[in-house]
């Protein structure tokens, strides 16, 4: 199961970060980085319905495996600002291109490695006014997923009370020919001080490695 959520904030503040984006750590737990050249807040708050966020979520990275060339062409389609990034990490290395979108209240952040986490990751982040009713956003997902949560068998403790950590999964196995690795979906609130709910779509290691 992804661990709880938690932000490492490397920035002195959550406005320094980029763009409103929120990236996954290796153990699935938010993160909020500010470095020059993303200095810009997150966008306003917006309505968004259940329905409607999942089904951004699943345009810009379910559908397209988290690529970043999708992620990034259907956000630009959807509406968003391009404001991708390329992360500079060393004089020996090359940057990290971060892909970044910004709309009304949704903000993608797209990478094929980033800071911790090698893997790839596709997340949406939607800045609302109020906090969503995560019961309509599972119900969202299912419908669009056709199927529910994978990990559901936990979301009650063996004595059958309700696990108060539970988090919703969805899991995507890699492709039979090796092209694109097992992958979980998942959402939680956003835990940065802002009101809102992250869709992320996380590459998981080969466990036969």
């Amino acid at each position: 199961m992804i661990a709880a959520t938690l932000v490492a904030s490397l920035a002195a503040a959550p406005a320094a970060a980029q763009d409103g984006a929120i990236w996954r750590d290796d153990k699935g737990r938010q993160m909020v980085v500010g470095f020059a050249g993303g200095g810009s807040p997150p966008p306003a708050p917006k309505i968004w319905t259940a329905p409607d966020m999942a089904d951004l979520f699943n345009r810009l990275c379910v559908a397209g495996n988290g690529a970043a060339e999708v992620a990034k062409s259907e956000a630009i389609a959807a509406g968003l600002t391009d404001k991708s990034y390329d992360m500079p990490v060393g004089s020996n290395q090359p940057a990290w291109p971060l892909i970044i979108a910004q709309g009304q209240g949704a903000v993608l952040a797209q990478a094929d490695k980033f800071l911790s986490n090698p893997l790839r990751q596709c997340n949406v982040t939607f800045y609302l006014p109020q906090q969503p009713d995560v019961v309509a956003v599972e119900q969202a997902l299912t419908a669009l997923l056709a199927r529910p949560a994978d990990n559901d068998g936990q979301r009650l403790k063996k004595n059958g009370k309700p696990n108060k950590y539970f988090s919703p999964e969805w899991q995507f196995p890699a492709a039979s020919d090796n092209s694109t690795p097992a992958f979980v979906a998942t959402f939680s609130p956003v835990a940065s001080g802002y009101t809102g709910i992250q869709f992320s779509f996380l590459a998981q290691k080969d466990k036969a490695k």
